[in-house]
């Protein structure tokens, strides 16, 4: 089995998913794109997975929803 060095070990939306209380759903609003300072669409790409977030930006997510940031590098 090949692992994928450069994709990170979980993906953000796992991340914030894994802090969600069971059985609610999670949506981004304006005010988090505001409060991030990431738009909607790079933010869209970024939970699924289909572009690498820039480090400054795995940091502000991380702060934002109290993660760990070296479990999303």
């Amino acid at each position: 089995m090949k692992i994928d060095m450069d994709r990170p070990k979980k993906t953000i939306a796992e991340a914030i998913e894994e802090k969600q209380l069971p059985g609610t759903a999670w949506k981004p609003t304006k005010e988090l794109y505001k409060k991030i300072g990431i738009n909607q669409k790079r933010f869209g790409l970024i939970l699924k997975g289909k572009i690498r977030p820039y480090a400054d930006e795995i940091t502000t997510i991380a702060e934002y929803f109290k993660l760990d940031k070296s479990q999303l590098f």
